[in-house]
This record gives C-alpha cells, structure tokens and sequence, in this order.
C-alpha cells in the first residue's frame, strides 16, 4: 500500500522538529566536551599545584634543618667554652659563618677534652661530615631557586658566584635537584642534627677540663 505524502504544514513541522533535537543535541554535545575539558584543565592544575606544594613542602624542610644544625652547633660551642661568662654568646658564638663555626668548635674541643676521648672522635667525625655538605648548604640556602615556571622535580639552583671555566667567566651555574636527592638531604642532616644533640648531652655530662691544666696537675 502506498503511503501518503504529509501535508506541507506537517512536512514543515517535522523538519522544525528535527533541526531542533539536532540542536539541541549539538548543545548538549558541547557542553559536554566543555565540562570535560574543564576536568581535565581543574584536574590539571590540581596536580600542578599539590606537585608544587610538595616542592616547597621539601625546600622548607631543607631550610629548616640546615637552620636547626646551625643553631645545635652554636649551642655545642657554648658548653664547650662554658657558661660562665655571659658575653661569650653575642661576642664570639652567634652569627658565626658555617665554617667559622666548625673551626671554633674543632679548636675548643681539642683544649677542653681529652685527646684519647672517645667522644672527642665522634664529635670530629661529625663535625667532617657536617663540613662536606657546607657546599650544598650554601647553595640551597643563598642560591636562587627557579621555581616560578616550575611545578615538579627536577627544579634547578643558581648561583650567582663567578667562575672561570673553559676560558671564559662564567656569571652564574645552574645545579638540578632531583627530589631523591632533595630527600636525601634533608635525611642526611636530621641525621647530623640527632649526632650533635648526642654530644651536647654527652658533654654536658661530662667533666671537661683543659688538657694543659690536668697535664700539669
């Protein structure tokens, strides 16, 4: 049987129809490309910015504890020299250099502790170990961090210090940080920290004398 056409006003109000649902469809169709595309971009910066909360969580902690060893070393050259006189920390302690700070410490000791001590080996000991991450101090504390367009490791350090390499100045080095380093450093120096609090507690129970003065006694 054969079917008959539509009228031409049924004709019309079905092509309207369907040009609306296509519409319509089109919209929704977008719409959703665009709530997708904002997932991804939120997602994204999401990731970015707990990527780089972690890279300042990490340097913080890096900061902390080169800061914390410092001030357990100031605290150490105290005990050593004694307490007695209360201008030797504003005179001749406090805002000592890393490495003058290492120097005192090692020259003190050798006076005020007995030279076959054990505890003056592991005091030496620790005082090296410090020493070989002076270097890395330096640069992690005074160095300039490029961290702006940065959201993960590696992150790069520059330091500003001139050098002549290859014939030529160079104005500035640039050092890449790996987050397994930058954990292992931040191990290392709780590490040196706990060894320093060990021997302001075992020199404080100690009996320190000076080697001359007991010698001659």
């Amino acid at each position: 049987m054969r079917k008959r056409p539509l009228p031409l006003w049924q004709e019309y109000d079905l092509r309207l129809f369907v040009k609306k649902e296509l519409i319509h469809a089109r919209q929704s169709a977008d719409m959703i490309v665009d709530e997708s595309a904002q997932r991804i971009r939120f997602g994204f910066t999401g990731r970015r910015n707990m990527q780089k909360d972690k890279l300042y969580q990490r340097i913080g902690e890096l900061t902390v504890q080169f800061a914390t060893l410092e001030h357990r070393l100031q605290q150490l050259l105290e005990l050593l020299m004694g307490k007695d006189n209360s201008l030797i920390g504003p005179l001749f302690i406090h805002h000592l250099r890393l490495t003058a700070l290492l120097r005192k410490i090692t020259i003190v000791a050798h006076y005020r502790v007995q030279e076959d001590s054990p505890l003056l080996r592991d005091l030496i000991r620790a005082l090296k170990a410090i020493e070989t991450v002076g270097e890395e101090r330096n640069l992690l504390i005074h160095g300039e961090w490029q961290i702006k367009d940065t959201s993960s490791f590696p992150v790069k350090v520059r330091d500003f210090r001139m050098r002549y390499e290859e014939g030529d100045w160079q104005e500035y080095t640039e050092t890449a940080l790996t987050e397994k380093k930058v954990t292992y450093l931040v191990r290392r120096l709780k590490g040196l920290v706990n060894d320093i609090d060990y021997l302001i507690r075992e020199f404080g129970n100690s009996q320190m004398v000076p080697r001359i003065a007991s010698s001659a006694s």
